[in-house]
């Protein structure tokens, strides 16, 4: 209370003729209180710098004969003659200088990471994956089903760990953020980075252009992998032998890199042809297919197997109650396994009983 008054008196005494005695900011308060010792240094300074028009038309107004020595300079970067690095050169950091406090702005700048954490379908378990596979873990033996034992570890329960303490730096809907509320806070300006699929970034070229820049996902030590996206061709064994053969020419006709290139071409259009990807037309052709070249070559993915629903249900469930503090990392894991293994026993009675008919 004695500080906020003495300051408050300070503002009062320090007051411009003509202007407001009010000061009802601290940051003016202090700037207020703050003055005084220029009196004895303002001869000694070389120049005095200052942030805002405001300022230093206070200075200049109050100590006339050091008018000339005042100088602002605007905080913030010229882009005019300092220009953003190329996003592909590494990996990007965060960095901000300035004071905790709301008037600020902090509470929007740290904001700074929405996550893929959607409970709708298949976002919660895309964007949990990197940090599952970087810290060394897995979902299971793809041959045997084992599950238990391979997916609950320490090590894949600390990238669960690293991905929950992320959502400190996320939007409001950072724990439940789905591909398109992503996306939008993104180009929105409501987040500085978003994890999302390529598919999606044709719209960030058209909605921002050259403010936005893409990256591969990052790794952790020695390890590095992204989540592969997209659906699979698959041929019904039910329907009649010639549509069996019309979906195969289709598929292969597809895969042609003649059409793979033309495919290339149109919006969101990517490839897997090796060729294509490491071509400098390629890479050269948007600003994102340098990454998703890059990305190609860490891609690894969920159960590919009948039962994926079921799976990717029960790993949902748990990886929120992780994200929401309802139940440990490693926890969540642990039930995660069992529930895979029960759900594999499940489909496997289930088709041995189907051949016995």
């Amino acid at each position: 209370m004695n500080r906020a008054m003495k300051l408050n008196a300070a503002a009062h005494s320090t007051a411009i003729l003509g202007d407001s005695t009010r000061v009802d900011t601290t940051v003016a308060i202090e700037f207020a209180a703050s003055w005084k010792p220029l009196i004895t240094s303002k001869i000694n300074a070389a120049a005095i710098v200052t942030v805002s028009d405001y300022a230093a038309e206070f200075l200049k107004t109050r100590f006339p004969e050091t008018a000339a020595k005042v100088h602002r300079i605007y905080n913030g970067v010229d882009l005019s003659r300092f220009h953003p690095v190329d996003f592909g050169s590494g990996i990007p950091a965060i960095v901000s200088i300035g004071r905790l406090i709301e008037k600020k702005g902090f509470a929007d700048l740290i904001s700074a990471c929405a996550l893929l954490t959607g409970r709708g379908y298949d976002a919660l378990v895309m964007g949990f994956q990197p940090f599952l596979w970087d810290f060394g873990g897995s979902w299971g033996d793809a041959n045997t089903h084992q599950v238990k034992g391979v997916l609950d570890t320490p090590a894949a329960a600390d990238g669960l760990k690293l991905m929950k303490s992320l959502l400190a730096y996320a939007p409001n809907d950072g724990p439940n953020m789905d591909y398109g509320k992503a996306l939008e806070a993104f180009t929105s300006g409501s987040t500085a980075m978003a994890m999302n699929y390529f598919a999606f970034y044709p719209k960030i070229v058209k909605d921002m252009g050259p403010k936005a820049g893409f990256f591969v996902t990052p790794g952790h030590g020695d390890k590095h992998f992204t989540s592969l996206g997209g659906q699979g061709m698959s041929i019904s064994t039910k329907v009649a032998p010639e549509q069996q053969k019309l979906a195969k020419d289709f598929i292969a006709w597809f895969l042609k890199r003649e059409t793979q290139e033309k495919w290339v071409k149109k919006e969101a259009g990517f490839t897997a042809n090796v060729e294509i990807l490491n071509s400098d037309a390629f890479k050269k052709a948007t600003p994102y297919n340098e990454p998703f070249s890059r990305s190609m070559g860490n891609i690894q993915d969920f159960w590919n197997v009948p039962s994926y629903n079921e799976l990717l249900s029960a790993s949902v469930q748990r990886l929120g109650e992780a994200l929401d503090g309802v139940k440990q990392p490693i926890e969540a894991l642990h039930l995660i396994a069992a529930e895979h293994e029960r759900i594999f026993k499940e489909g496997d009675q289930a088709t041995k009983a189907a051949g016995t008919k």
